[in-house]
């Protein structure tokens, strides 16, 4: 099973940003963002806007899942 993955904006025209290792995503789905913003990517698109925080704790959730042998989420 795939989640929805946080990623931070690194760059962003017309709707198309480039995020974590130079991943291209359509933010259309996500609404108004800029660089710098977070939002959650699936099937590299945009599907919500999240704050810093929520990325934070995700990404923390994610790597002790994995650190405890649970399952891969893409």
């Amino acid at each position: 099973m795939c989640f929805a993955l946080p990623y931070k904006i690194e760059s962003i025209k017309n709707n198309i940003a480039i995020v974590g290792d130079n991943i291209q995503i359509d933010t259309v789905l996500a609404g108004k963002v800029k660089k710098g913003d977070w939002v959650l990517v699936k099937d590299k698109y945009a599907v919500n806007k999240i704050s810093e925080k929520e990325a934070l704790d995700m990404i923390e959730l994610l790597d002790k899942t994995r650190k405890a042998g649970g399952q891969n989420v893409c």
